[in-house]
Order: structure tokens, then sequence, then C-alpha cells
């Protein structure tokens, strides 16, 4: 992800905004990902066992349910010029 929004989605459980599963590889090097729900937890991001998520830039903000989920096995790296949040 390189700008951009991703905002207004939701789920039943988890994992409103970004979804990424095991195997899987998100970037994000500016943009948004704001304003997700989830019914239980990770309303912005999910992160499964064996998922990675860079977050090298942007910002994580205003999502319900806490908004960064990162399952045991998962990844969830982020650089000090990156804000998250909750």
């Amino acid at each position: 992800m390189n700008g951009g929004e991703i905002s207004g989605n939701s789920a039943g459980a988890r994992a409103g905004g970004v979804y990424v599963s095991k195997g899987g590889i998100f970037t994000m090097t500016n943009g948004k990902i704001s304003g997700n729900s989830a019914d239980f937890r990770g309303g912005g991001v999910l992160v499964a066992e064996g998922g990675a998520f860079n977050m090298e830039g942007g910002e994580i903000s205003d999502n319900s349910s806490g908004g960064v989920l990162v399952a045991e096995g998962g990844t969830f790296n982020r650089h000090p010029e990156a804000v998250v949040l909750e």
C-alpha cells in the first residue's frame, strides 16, 4: 500500500480493514487505515499466524476493537515514523 485509504469496512469477527493470511506479506509505505470495525478484535488489521505486516509509513487509527491484532506466530514490523493509534 503506497497511499490511499482503507476505511469504513466491517467484519463479523476480526479484520475489518486488512487481513494478512498465513504466508502473506502486506507492506504499507504510506496511506491510512482508519474507521474500520470488527465485532471481536483487529478492527483495522489482523495478522494471522505465519503472516507479516511491514509498516514503513502511514497511519493506522480510529479503528474499533483494538486497531491491530497480531496472532501468535504473526509478525508486525513498524518503522519509527509510522503511526499507530488505538
